[in-house]
């Protein structure tokens, strides 16, 4: 179920998932009609998810709190599950690009835990709200899945070209372990009322003790 929090923090998320693009199109004093409309039918669809669940609501529903048809809507989303995961990779983009330019002075580790903090001071409000209307609904849990594989893929990428001497199976499990931290973040920070880069530095920091002392 979703509630008032849901609603305000997505909220929150729309503003710092979109602040630096829309500053870009003002910059630029042209903002083309197809965008327009695309972000309109995202601000619909994820405000309505937040108020009522994923599950509850239509594409009818989206299109008319957008000001267009479905027929508009099937444009540019296939299914309502393509809105969410949209939203992901474009917050996952972020990440990756922190990632591939974040120092790594004090080892691959490090570098990872320092580039997730980085990204939940920019995204945690998104990441809260977006998660907490997918745990709600399986079918959108479904898609996000099948869709993190290309994500993990893209960052196992980055790795290895970061860090050639890296073997593949340890590039591989870092870019697994990335995604499995920002999950466990999410949990940690939800149960504890912390903040999601508090809660990913401790998950870092403890996985950084085991590797010293596997005990």
């Amino acid at each position: 179920m979703t509630g008032p929090r849901d609603e305000q923090d997505w909220a929150a998320a729309t503003a710092a998932l979109n602040v630096a693009e829309l500053v870009s199109e003002r910059r630029a004093a042209k903002v083309r009609p197809t965008r327009v409309v695309a972000e309109r039918l995202v601000s619909a669809a994820m405000t309505l998810f937040a108020e009522r669940g994923f599950e509850a609501v239509t594409v009818q529903e989206i299109a008319e709190r957008a000001g267009v048809t479905s027929r508009t809507f099937f444009r540019y989303y296939p299914t309502k599950e393509t809105v969410v995961v949209d939203l992901f990779d474009r917050s996952n983009t972020r990440l990756v690009e922190l990632i591939r330019t974040t120092p790594a002075d004090n080892g691959v580790q490090d570098m990872l835990r320092d580039a997730v903090g980085r990204w939940f001071q920019e995204y945690e409000d998104f990441y809260r709200a977006t998660t907490a209307i997918t745990e709600a609904s399986p079918s959108l849990q479904s898609a996000v899945l099948l869709r993190s594989t290309t994500w993990e893929e893209h960052l196992a990428d980055v790795l290895r070209e970061r860090f050639p001497e890296l073997d593949d199976d340890v590039r591989w499990a870092l870019a697994l372990l990335t995604f499995g931290v920002l999950r466990v973040a999410h949990q940690k920070a939800t149960a504890r009322n912390i903040s999601y880069e508090k809660a990913a530095f401790d998950v870092f920091e403890a996985l950084a003790a085991v590797s010293r002392d596997p005990r």
